[in-house]
């Protein structure tokens, strides 16, 4: 056969999604000008890694297609290796309000920290140009300009590097507290409590809560330092609340976790709607393989 190379291993991308790892390789794109058509050879692998081991299972084969066809299938392949889950740069703009200033006791020191809603900012097209959302790191302080990696609660939660450490549920319970009074929060106040209550759902699990449970030194993970008057006891009001309306471990609600890349370089952030992740766009490989795998045999039919 006359074959002139298109591209030989014209690209090979590696695409990370939790809970498992991605590889789409075009081997070979072959145009052949004899019988008017394109052949492509696709390899997708799809699995987990744990302990620095890979195992998955694969799938490869070769398909033929008109130019229109060949081509097309390649615009499909290049906009889900573009859309598919990657790492977004956000900006912090500061506090709703200017936050509640309170002193922080923790494991590694004490600190006074703007506690609210937290506003960020990001260009990327794709991801939601203005955040207004909460940290999941007391401990570690928010960068200026920084790169996260979007996780599911579910995949969030077996993560290192966090700052105190979760306990186990952590994250989805603090996830369902966001979700179910993030609309309601809307005083400084009020948004400094919520905050408060994602940090001890991430490192308490107690039957109940009162507002002198964030001033204990025997509290897990943090403490507040500052005295329980004014705005302070508000929001510690304000948080027990938050959590009274937890009832056990509750399932995270839609939403992502964004994971500060480098671990404590910035602090984890909630995100309110997944962004796309291997499931939904396999699905459209495979729709989009079988759409034209018909349109294929149709043509050589002819």
């Amino acid at each position: 056969m006359n074959e002139n190379r298109f591209y030989n291993h014209l690209t090979t991308n590696h695409l990370t999604w939790q809970p498992s790892l991605v590889f789409v390789a075009v081997a070979r794109v072959v145009l052949d000008n004899i019988n008017n058509q394109i052949c492509v050879d696709v390899v997708v692998w799809f699995g987990g890694m744990q302990n620095g081991m890979g195992e998955g299972i694969g799938m490869k084969g070769t398909m033929s297609f008109s130019p229109r066809v060949g081509l097309y299938l390649a615009a499909i392949g290049l906009a889900i290796i573009t859309t598919s889950a990657s790492a977004v740069q956000y900006t912090f703009e500061g506090e709703t309000g200017g936050g509640l200033v309170m002193a922080i006791q923790t494991s590694g020191g004490s600190q006074y920290d703007y506690v609210g809603q937290m506003n960020f900012a990001t260009s990327t097209s794709g991801w939601l140009a203005t955040l207004s959302t909460y940290c999941t790191d007391v401990g570690v302080s928010i960068a200026s300009t920084y790169n996260y990696t979007p996780l599911s609660f579910t995949a969030a939660a077996s993560v290192g590097g966090v700052n105190p450490t979760w306990i186990s549920g952590g994250i989805q319970n603090a996830a369902a507290i966001w979700y179910a009074n993030k609309g309601s929060a809307v005083t400084v106040d009020q948004q400094a409590g919520l905050q408060l209550a994602i940090w001890e759902a991430l490192y308490n699990n107690k039957s109940t809560y009162t507002a002198g449970s964030f001033f204990s030194s025997s509290n897990g993970g943090f403490h507040i330092l500052s005295s329980d008057v004014g705005d302070i006891a508000v929001a510690a009001t304000d948080a027990a609340g938050y959590l009274n309306g937890l009832s056990g471990d509750l399932a995270a609600p839609s939403g992502d976790w964004l994971e500060p890349n480098n671990d404590c370089g910035s602090q984890g952030l909630l995100y309110p709607s997944q962004v796309p992740e291997a499931t939904s766009t396999l699905m459209l490989l495979g729709a989009a393989l079988t759409t034209l795998g018909f349109a294929s045999r149709k043509l050589r039919s002819k």
